[in-house]
């Protein structure tokens, strides 16, 4: 199986659909005693601990391993590269992307205590066959690794963007809700 990463959606579209979606709804739900005894920079910094999104390590190392298969089709060769974050984040496509997309056969995701593996492995029969092997991971695990760095200035970016909006927004909210009339006893302009 050949897998195509950073191919589907992209950065942009992912913060839309989700990110942006779980900053609104979490300063929606804010009341009105926290907007008001709040400071705004603090409230939208809880807000984004809460929902921004991780970033994609990858490891700029290249792993390799091969065993002789004791038959006539030669050995079994398995290049990796590891790598730590979600695992969704490979299919997104950056702002900067600009090549084929790098190919992978396996992907192994990372649990609690392992980091993850995006594998390059096949059957070979021959040293030149070996050979194309290392050439051909060395350039996909080299577009993985220029992908993943991108893709982390994108979500970078979009967070900037994000923490922006929600400054406006969560300041315009305190304004509206928090401003009171002394003269009528303290009630807060809802209009």
């Amino acid at each position: 199986m050949d897998l195509a990463l950073f191919s589907e959606g992209t950065v942009h579209d992912y913060f839309d659909r989700t990110v942006v979606r779980q900053a609104e709804y979490h300063a929606l739900r804010l009341d009105r005693d926290q907007l008001c005894e709040g400071d705004v920079y603090h409230l939208v910094e809880d807000i984004l601990d809460k929902i921004r999104p991780e970033r994609l390590l990858v490891e700029p190392e290249v792993h390799s391993s091969g065993r002789d298969t004791g038959s006539a089709k030669g050995m079994f060769f398995q290049r990796w590269q590891q790598f730590s974050g979600p695992s969704r984040l490979l299919q997104l496509r950056p702002r900067r992307y600009h090549m084929l997309a790098p190919r992978i056969v396996r992907l192994e995701a990372p649990t609690l205590h392992t980091p993850g593996k995006l594998i390059i492995e096949q059957q070979l029969a021959s040293v030149e066959d070996v050979q194309d092997l290392e050439r051909y991971a060395a350039e996909q695990f080299e577009k993985v690794y220029s992908c993943s760095q991108w893709l982390n200035e994108d979500l970078d970016f979009h967070e900037q963007s994000l923490r922006g909006w929600l400054t406006h927004l969560l300041e315009s909210k305190k304004k509206r809700l928090c401003s009171m009339d002394v003269a009528d006893g303290g009630s807060p302009d809802v209009a």
